[in-house]
């Protein structure tokens, strides 16, 4: 069940259920839990194999963390940089929008 603030008189109440995924998961018999709303189980496995390796040590050297993270970084970052190349700047488009309104008069006026 999900608890929400209701804003005018600042009461809890219960807006709904949502649905979950567990997983739990044990690398030589250190454990690792996850839980994550909606029904991927495959992300909830994942989630709970990084916690057991965390909580584990497997990655007390933090430079193989570090250069993930980089290489996730660069990669959301050449990913943007693709959307970005095909937006379109309403902006500027409204700056023509008289200019060819102006054409228009003369031309059918």
């Amino acid at each position: 069940m999900i608890k929400v603030r209701e804003p005018v008189k600042q009461s809890l109440f219960y807006i709904g259920e949502v649905i979950v995924c567990e997983a739990v998961v044990e690398i030589d018999g250190v454990k690792g839990v996850a839980v994550t709303m909606g029904d991927d189980a495959k992300k909830a496995l994942d989630m709970a194999i990084i916690d057991a390796a965390v909580n584990k040590g497997i990655f007390d050297g933090m430079d193989t963390l570090l250069e993930l993270e980089i290489q996730q970084n660069n990669k959301a970052m050449r990913e943007n940089a693709m959307h970005l190349r095909t937006m379109v700047n309403f902006e500027s488009l409204d700056q023509e929008a008289p200019n060819d309104l102006n054409a228009f008069k003369k031309v059918h006026l």
